[in-house]
């Protein structure tokens, strides 16, 4: 299973976006973790309403929520998203037949700024 995880600190006018990018792919069984520093906007009732997994830690550092959210994850594949990220259709089949066929365990993306 793939475990996506989202480190957000007020990230309400973000997270939507991709969300919306998120549950418009076709993806195999997978879990979507908003990893939170305590936001102080709507970014945990935004996660709600997309069904995703929350974790919350008063610890406001993308790193240590990363590593909060892996140690939630039920998944054996993890994929970090910053929330300001916008993904393209077609993203995650190309991403996962990449880490299969190439026997990847880790990877990184180029990215392009808008």
């Amino acid at each position: 299973m793939l475990s996506i995880i989202i480190p957000t600190l007020n990230e309400a006018h973000f997270l939507p976006g991709l969300l919306t990018d998120i549950k418009s792919q076709d993806l195999p069984e997978h879990e979507i973790i908003v990893s939170d520093g305590c936001s102080e906007d709507d970014t945990l009732q935004i996660a709600e309403q997309y069904n995703c997994r929350t974790v919350t830690s008063q610890n406001r550092n993308p790193a240590h929520q990363r590593n909060a959210g892996a140690k939630a994850a039920l998944g054996d594949q993890y994929l970090f998203l910053d929330a300001d990220t916008r993904i393209p259709d077609g993203f995650f089949p190309t991403v996962l037949d990449e880490f299969t066929s190439r026997k990847l365990d880790v990877a990184g993306f180029y990215f392009k700024l808008n």
